[in-house]
């Protein structure tokens, strides 16, 4: 009679175990995803978004003139009086021998390089100075100022221009084919924007290469430069009105450059990863427990079996 009572309290003793695995498999699940969502949660935060913008606005202005006096001061009246008596001579030469100032205008990212490149196919470059401490040639003038004729011109920047940051230099301009040449046109505005040459060609060209110093990224921003008219004319000093001198009229010109963004892919940092292989490790035995005791658990409903 004793047989009947046995099974029933087998029974019952599996029914209980059962329902105590079933119960810690529950909590197990509940306490596992609240895990997981506090894990997905420190992610989240730790970590920038994907395609979030850490975007830097970057962009440069150009200045452009046959004078040095109004490219480094021109609201000064005592460079303005030294333009205005130039001659006619002085300001031809002048005017085949510009300079070209570029200032980073960008928000954070630095210029690590520049390079320009002549697109009017009666000229070169025959002579190249960079005025700027920290700017070196590289490519044809490399080693020398006179390293031309080329019809390109690449200005490395050893300590990169910071925001407001400017680099200047001035270069030779000359005809391909020698001064006799008939169908070459004199001066920078002919030369770097010869739309108007008898032999016209396309507006010089700047790349500009901008670095990220938070990621280390770089971005080239090649332009075909606008028209001279879209410039803005900054000052013009006419010796007709202002002296005696025979010279043209000098003018500052200058623009603006936008050049877009750079959106850096998101890269977890060092620090970041290691935080979150810190903050698994409590989640990942916690895990281990419950995967144990519910091995257990089962194991114990087995032999009661």
């Amino acid at each position: 009679m004793r047989l009947p009572t046995t099974h029933t309290t087998t029974h019952t003793m599996n029914a209980f175990y059962i329902s105590r695995l079933l119960a810690a498999l529950r909590s197990a699940k509940h306490v596992l995803g609240w895990k997981i969502r506090l894990a997905a949660i420190a992610a989240a935060v730790l970590l920038p978004p994907a395609g979030v913008a850490r975007a830097d606005s970057m962009s440069y202005s150009i200045d452009i003139s046959s004078s040095l006096q109004l490219i480094e001061a021109p609201n000064s009246s005592s460079a303005q009086s030294q333009v205005s008596q130039q001659s006619g001579l002085v300001d031809r030469v002048a005017n085949n021998n510009p300079f070209v100032e570029i200032t980073n205008t960008s928000t954070t990212a630095d210029i690590t390089n520049i390079q320009l490149t002549l697109n009017d196919p009666e000229s070169v470059i025959e002579a190249l100075k960079v005025l700027s401490s920290d700017g070196t040639p590289t490519g044809a003038f490399a080693t020398n100022v006179y390293g031309g004729p080329a019809t390109s011109i690449d200005i490395s920047l050893g300590t990169p221009l910071a925001p407001g940051q400017s680099v200047l230099w001035t270069m030779e301009l000359a005809p391909v084919n020698g001064y006799s040449n008939t169908g070459w046109t004199p001066g920078y505005q002919n030369i770097l924007f010869p739309g108007s040459n008898p032999i016209p060609g396309t507006n010089a060209s700047i790349a500009v290469t901008y670095l990220d110093p938070s990621t280390s990224n770089t971005t080239n921003s090649p332009s075909v430069l606008p028209d001279l008219d879209t410039f803005d004319d900054d000052m013009t000093v006419d010796p007709a009105t202002t002296c005696c001198s025979t010279g043209t009229p000098t003018s500052l010109y200058s623009l603006d450059v936008p050049s877009g963004s750079v959106t850096p892919t998101s890269t977890p940092e060092p620090e970041s990863i290691m935080l979150m292989v810190l903050g698994g490790v409590p989640l990942a035995v916690h895990v281990w427990r419950k995967r144990k005791r519910a091995a257990t658990a089962a194991a114990f409903v087995a032999v009661g079996a």
